[in-house]
């Protein structure tokens, strides 16, 4: 039961709030690479050498996560030596001591960025974008 508890509620929260620990896989990370077909999401005076059309949805996907709130707000040590840690939610971490350690104004943000549809192509005298694409910000 406990091995439930952990696989399928904190371990999703874990990974939403370190989610920025994989910021490597940004588009930015492309940005001196030569021949990436989306690199003028970078920026716009870049072309692709070669003409292309992403497969919808992943083509290009971005999520990022930003926090004022760690792990250590979260996760406790725990008696029980087949575990270790616990989170918050455990009966034996005291209601004070999780509160206190919270600040008076606690943030997370989440970003989204997802390419629905891109193609690039050359034509008309130069290279030229047609890209459809969903943005989110939530705070």
């Amino acid at each position: 039961m406990k091995q439930y508890i952990v696989v399928k509620l904190v371990l999703p929260v874990f990974c939403a709030l370190f989610a920025m620990g994989i910021s490597a896989q940004d588009i930015r990370s492309g940005y001196f690479l030569k021949g990436t077909s989306l690199s003028h999401r970078m920026n716009p005076a870049f072309v692709s050498e070669y003409n292309y059309v992403s497969i919808p949805v992943l083509g290009n996907m971005y999520i990022g996560t930003q926090a004022n709130v760690g792990l250590s707000n979260f996760i406790y040590n725990y008696d029980n030596p087949l575990y270790g840690l616990t989170t918050f939610l455990n009966s034996s971490v005291d209601r004070e001591s999780f509160l206190n350690k919270l600040h008076g104004n606690n943030k997370i943000d989440i970003n989204l960025n997802t390419t629905i549809l891109s193609t690039g192509f050359y034509a008309w005298g130069g290279f030229n974008t047609v890209e459809l694409g969903l943005k989110s910000s939530v705070s």
